[in-house]
């Protein structure tokens, strides 16, 4: 009689072990459909208006993003107002800031308004705050080494 009541038993912890990873498998099949899907990152926009202002000096952007490349103008003043270097789309100038987009990083190349200052420069948009950063230059210009730019909201357009 001993025998088969172990057996009992043994076929009753079977069953209930294959019960309990059954139903242990439903429960996380069911939990992984509540848990939304990741979505990737979205991507950074850079077009807009960005600025930088200190007491004696304001840098300023102009920038459109179509895709992967990036075009714009800027504007940057030092020294109170003592110096000026500028490119406006307004005077029919060709860009002043050029480049591409990878991996949200905005590798550009920019170009004076004031002298013959070139360089390439590197932007990053962070907790929605521009980083601006130049790798490289040459010649004479005004753009800061580095800064953070905050976008500008756009004008309300008058009627």
């Amino acid at each position: 009689m001993m025998i088969s009541v172990n057996l009992c038993r043994r076929g009753f912890v079977k069953s209930a072990s294959l019960a309990l990873a059954t139903l242990l498998c439903i429960s996380l099949q069911a939990e992984d459909k509540k848990k939304p899907t990741e979505q990737p990152a979205a991507a950074p926009d850079f077009t807009g208006d960005w600025n930088f202002q200190t007491k004696e000096s304001g840098f300023g952007f102009d920038l459109v993003q179509t895709g992967d490349k990036i075009e714009g103008y800027h504007n940057s003043v030092v020294g109170g107002g003592r110096r000026v270097d500028t490119v406006l789309k307004e005077f029919g100038s060709p860009p002043s800031i050029t480049g591409t987009v990878v991996n949200g990083v905005a590798s550009v190349k920019f170009k004076s308004g004031y002298g013959d200052g070139e360089g390439e420069a590197e932007m990053k948009i962070v907790k929605g705050k521009l980083e601006w950063k130049i790798k490289n230059s040459t010649g004479q210009h005004y753009f800061p080494e580095e800064c953070v730019l905050t976008k500008q909201k756009p004008r309300a357009k008058k009627n």
